[in-house]
C-alpha cells in the first residue's frame, strides 16, 4: 500500500494551524502552563515551531537571494516583537522586552547558516557566528532551534537519517533538561513523582515532539539543484507571503479575543 505523502503547502498549513493551537492556552489570564486540558494544546503545538525550522533549512539551501530571505524574517520579527510578549507575558515593559518570538529564533538560525556557508573571512565567520548566537540568546527555543535548524539543513537530502537524528537529539535535549529541571528530587518516590502535575505534564508533553518527526517523514520533498527555484504551484506569491503576515496577526487577533472576554490585553 502507498504511503500518502503530504505536500509543502500541506505542511505549512498544519504548522500554522498547531502554532494558533499551542497559542490558545494563552487567553485565559493566570491559567498554569501544564493545567489539563491545555497541555492537550501545549503538545500539539510542538509541531509548529520544529516544521518551521526544517522549512528555514530547506527554504536557505533553494533560495536564490539570501538577502531578501533575510530582510523578510528580520521585518516580520520585528512586526510581530511586541504583540508576542504582550500575549505570552499579558504585559510590555523593559523586564520582559527582551523576550524574541521565534522568528528571531529562525533568524538567528539563518544568520548562523549564512556566516558558515557564505563568508570566506575565518576572522568575520566568527563574528558572523557570534552574532547569530547573540540573537538566539535571547530568542524562544534559543540555541536549541538553532542546533534544530542546522541538524535539518545538514541531513534533510537523507530523510531517514534526518528523523533518526532528529529523534536522537530530541532524546538528548528532553532527558537532560528533564534532570535539570527536577535536580534533587526524590525519584524513589515514584507513586508521588507521578502524582505531582509539573511531572506528569512533561512526561507527556516529551511526546509531543514525537509527532514533527512523523511528519516531516511524510513531507514529499522533490529534489531541487541548490538555487534553484522549486516547480511552480498556484498563487506561489500568496504562499509565500501569507505564512509572514499570519504570524503576527494571529498574536493580535488572541490579544483581541483575550480582552473581549475578560478585559485584559
Amino acid at each position: 500500500m502507498k504511503t500518502r505523502r503530504i505536500s509543502t503547502d500541506a505542511l505549512k498549513a498544519i504548522a500554522a494551524v498547531t502554532m494558533v493551537i499551542d497559542h490558545i492556552p494563552y487567553i485565559f489570564p493566570n491559567l498554569p502552563y501544564y493545567a489539563f486540558p491545555w497541555v492537550i494544546f501545549h503538545i500539539i503545538g510542538r509541531v509548529a515551531a520544529l516544521v518551521f525550522f526544517y522549512m528555514l533549512a530547506q527554504g536557505y539551501k533553494r533560495t536564490r537571494n539570501p538577502n531578501r530571505y533575510t530582510a523578510r524574517l528580520l521585518i516580520f520579527a520585528l512586526i510581530s516583537w511586541l504583540p508576542y510578549i504582550q500575549l505570552i507575558e499579558g504585559y510590555v515593559s523593559w523586564e520582559n522586552i527582551m523576550g524574541l518570538n521565534t522568528l528571531f529564533t529562525m533568524l538567528a538560525g539563518l544568520l548562523l547558516l549564512r556566516a558558515i556557508n557564505e563568508i570566506k573571512s575565518f576572522p568575520l565567520k566568527l563574528l558572523g557566528i557570534a552574532g547569530a548566537m547573540l540573537v538566539g540568546l535571547f530568542s524562544d527555543y534559543g540555541f536549541e532551534g538553532m542546533g534544530f535548524i542546522l541538524l535539518f539543513y545538514y541531513t534533510m537530502d537523507d530523510k531517514s537519517r534526518m528523523v533518526k537524528a532528529y529523534l536522537a537529539a530530541q532524546l538528548i535535549l528532553q532527558n537532560s533538561i528533564f534532570f535539570k529541571r527536577f535536580h534533587g528530587t526524590d525519584f524513589g518516590a515514584i507513586a508521588t513523582w507521578f502524582s505531582q502535575p509539573q511531572f506528569v505534564w512533561f512526561a507527556v508533553f516529551s511526546f509531543g515532539y514525537i509527532i514533527p518527526a512523523v511528519l516531516l517523514h511524510l513531507h514529499e520533498d522533490k529534489p531541487v539543484p541548490v538555487g534553484k527555484a522549486p516547480p511552480a504551484r498556484r498563487h506561489p506569491r500568496f504562499t509565500k507571503w501569507f505564512y509572514y503576515v499570519f504570524y503576527p496577526f494571529q498574536f493580535i487577533a488572541l490579544i483581541a479575543v483575550r480582552w473581549l472576554l475578560f478585559g485584559k490585553l
